[in-house]
């Protein structure tokens, strides 16, 4: 897990040059199309990178290769839509659960 402030769990990361359409049905399902995702990633590993992010066309962060994105923001996780193009992720739903009293909001 990512953890700012420290060096442990740091990952170096890219944006892909390609662009996900956030209107291709096989992006809201498993699926074992995955050319582009395996291409990019086995390309930024042999650029030193640890991921690789995709966005979509209209440059809105989507997914990782092999991870969900979420950035913590005045106590809450922010995760791209689901209408941007991407995949929901069983880690994604636990994240986003309402929160429980006491505990940070997820949306």
């Amino acid at each position: 897990m990512f953890q700012p402030g420290t060096t442990a769990g740091y990952w170096k990361i890219k944006i892909s040059r390609h662009r996900l359409d956030s209107q291709n049905i096989f992006l809201y399902h498993k699926t074992t199309n995955r050319k582009l995702y395996d291409t990019e990633l086995t390309l930024a590993k042999k650029q030193g990178f640890d991921e690789v992010i995709f966005l979509n066309q209209k440059n809105q962060v989507c997914e990782g290769a092999i991870s969900n994105i979420f950035i913590e923001k005045n106590k809450k996780l922010l995760t791209p839509k689901l209408s941007c193009g991407l995949l929901p992720g069983s880690c994604a739903s636990i994240f986003l659960k309402p929160a429980e009293p006491g505990k940070p909001p997820c949306i």
